[in-house]
């Protein structure tokens, strides 16, 4: 499998959405938060990533520096992988690097790790697309 390019895992869980599809593992969002997520912002410092959560393989992409790495759930590369669709997956994101580059003026003004500067609060939502909503 090789190493873990971040150190640690990918991504941890994400809870759902109230009156979501869920398996036995899964959990709920608080109501606060999903109401945060659905309906509206606290404030002008709330940073709302909405994430579409399929059933299947769970796969990321990280930046580092200037370079894009894809990553299945454990934090391992998708090119280690043993599963064709995690090194499927993998191809595909290094074909389409200017997919995951910063856009927007906010999202070039990086920090030292390379990850655009984040001054708000956060909060996640269960719906690996991701938009973001401010």
């Amino acid at each position: 499998m090789g190493t873990k390019p971040l150190g640690h895992r990918n991504n941890g869980s994400i809870p759902h959405l109230p009156d979501s599809r869920m398996g036995p593992s899964d959990r709920h969002c608080e109501v606060g938060q999903a109401r945060i997520a659905t309906e509206k912002a606290r404030d002008q410092l709330d940073e709302i990533f909405v994430q579409e959560k399929l059933d299947g393989s769970n796969v990321g992409v990280a930046r580092l520096g200037d370079e894009i790495v894809p990553l299945g759930r454990a934090g391992y590369t998708a090119a280690s992988s043993d599963f064709e669709h995690h090194q499927l997956f993998h191809d595909w994101a290094i074909a389409n690097t200017g997919r995951f580059k910063p856009s927007s003026k906010k999202a070039t003004e990086s920090s030292a790790s390379g990850w655009p500067s984040r001054t708000g609060r956060s909060t996640n939502s269960n719906t690996s697309r991701s938009w973001r909503s401010t």
